[in-house]
């Protein structure tokens, strides 16, 4: 189960005022804003609703929560080619299936201001 933002930020708050030293081990950016990384539970929550449906479970769903993180990083900036590039890479190399990537490249879309 994906925590809360809000239990993220008072996880990461915790850490960075009282433990600075874990907290730039854990995130590897002592400056970086913990609101940031409470976003990305609303993303994470998102993604974990369509492996639900699509009934991805295990360590399988490591795979695509790691496309999600690197489409979601160059939605915006790349162009369709070069998305479907990069799902063809997840497809052919790592085994995911192309349904759910799909509706992972949509869903980020969504969450993705346009520029």
């Amino acid at each position: 189960m994906v925590k809360s933002s809000q239990e993220r930020i008072e996880k990461y708050n915790t850490k960075k005022v009282h433990f600075p030293s874990l907290y730039t081990a854990m995130i590897g950016r002592p400056n970086l804003p913990v609101d940031r990384i409470g976003e990305r539970a609303e993303i994470d929550a998102k993604i974990e609703g369509i492996l639900d449906a699509h009934k991805i479970f295990g360590t399988d769903r490591i795979k695509y929560y790691n496309f999600a993180r690197k489409a979601l990083k160059r939605i915006g900036r790349w162009d369709e080619d070069k998305l479907n590039t990069l799902k063809d890479y997840y497809v052919n190399l790592e085994g995911a299936r192309e349904e759910v990537l799909d509706d992972l490249v949509k869903t980020l879309k969504l969450l993705t201001p346009a520029t």
